[in-house]
């Protein structure tokens, strides 16, 4: 998880809590770069809050806790069989792995009784699997796209007449991982991993959030949407200007290459991150604009950055500063005192775009530049 970078940190606490899944320690340690995290005995996160407090999230992960808050696992035949028709129709067409939460959730909004995903995956692992031999009024194919497709583990039965449609391969935990038809016409080939299921869940959270909450009016859940686009564009424009060609720069890259610039300029300043509370003062953004492009900073206006006012002064002559300069900076200064990380990336992604085109006209930017009466 820790490397799924094109994923936000939110994106995947919310997928690790949701699904109850062990924590590394790597990934524990970035997780506690944007909030404080509880995990349980199993390495489970049971309690997150983020700094900003906008995220809260609490939970008991303990099977027995969960299962409170589910329905009875007793079904009839005819609740199973309506199931298994709806896994038939869903994987019917599948050549790969599908995101199973997904469509137990779709499931239950269909059957309307307010029942959680997880009572439809006891009723799928638990029952409907281990019997999948028996269920002959399916064909074999049909029952094996379904194993497939939510990966679940082949008992010996059902591995038997796996055998007689074509050739076999199944993983560490007994499920398919390759499976070719004699006839050639079906061939399924899947990763069916621990990391490879939470890269499909977080792509699937992803796509979810985008198009439903859209739809649905979600001001927040749209903003963060725009932000993902406006990342993109940032670091797209920036990868043209430092011919990187389809490789995208990472926070990591425009860290270094921040720190490198201000240690080569002589300057004092560093961040460690894009949440580093130093940013907040915004000196360490003017003194980057002065290592840019020298003498554009007039040194008596910045202030000690002690207080909020001083704060707020400095991050609006560092952007007038920044956008004079020919930066494209798009943040406004209460992003850069409030230390938001998302917004203090696309300011040192575009300095660092500026740098690399110094033969660009500056105009009046050739002199210290005196900020408007608004700050502007």
């Amino acid at each position: 998880m820790a490397k799924l970078e094109e994923y936000s940190i939110e994106e995947r606490v919310r997928v690790m809590f949701g699904s109850a899944a062990e924590v590394s320690n790597d990934f524990r340690t970035q997780i506690r770069t944007i909030g404080d995290v509880e995990l349980d005995e199993k390495h489970r996160i049971c309690k997150f809050t983020s700094y900003d407090g906008k995220l809260k999230l609490q939970g008991d992960q303990n099977i027995s806790a969960r299962s409170k808050k589910q329905w009875p696992i007793r079904v009839t035949l005819a609740e199973l069989t309506g199931f298994m028709n709806y896994l038939v129709e869903k994987t019917k067409d599948t050549i790969e792995p599908v995101v199973a939460a997904k469509l137990f959730r779709e499931f239950s909004e269909l059957e309307g009784e307010g029942r959680t995903d997880g009572v439809y995956y006891k009723r799928f692992y638990n029952q409907l699997a281990p019997n999948m031999a028996k269920l002959v009024d399916y064909s074999i194919e049909e029952r094996l796209r379904v194993m497939f497709g939510f990966a679940a583990e082949v008992f010996d039965d059902f591995l038997a007449q796996i055998r007689t449609l074509g050739d076999v391969e199944l993983d560490e935990g007994k499920r398919i991982s390759k499976f070719t038809s004699t006839d050639g016409k079906l061939n399924l080939e899947g990763d069916h991993s621990h990391a490879a299921r939470m890269k499909r869940r977080c792509a699937e959270y992803r796509n979810a959030y985008r198009g439903r909450h859209i739809y649905d009016g979600n001001q927040i859940l749209t903003l963060a949407l725009v932000w993902q686009l406006m990342r993109a564009y940032t670091l797209s424009v920036l990868a043209q200007y430092t011919q990187s060609g389809d490789s995208l720069p990472t926070d990591k890259d425009i860290v270094a290459w921040v720190n490198e610039k201000l240690k080569n300029s002589g300057k004092s300043t560093s961040i460690r991150s894009f949440q580093d509370p130093a940013i907040s003062d915004g000196k360490v953004v003017l003194d980057l604009i002065d290592s840019i492009k020298p003498n554009v900073i007039d040194h008596s206006l910045v202030k000690s950055g002690k207080s909020n006012e001083d704060k707020m002064s400095n991050a609006k002559y560092a952007i007038t500063c920044g956008r004079k300069i020919g930066a494209k900076i798009y943040a406004l200064p209460e992003d850069i005192v409030e230390v938001k990380p998302k917004m203090v990336l696309t300011v040192f992604a575009c300095l660092m775009a500026r740098d690399y085109l110094p033969d660009m006209k500056q105009g009046a930017a050739s002199a210290p530049i005196v900020p408007m009466i608004n700050g502007n």
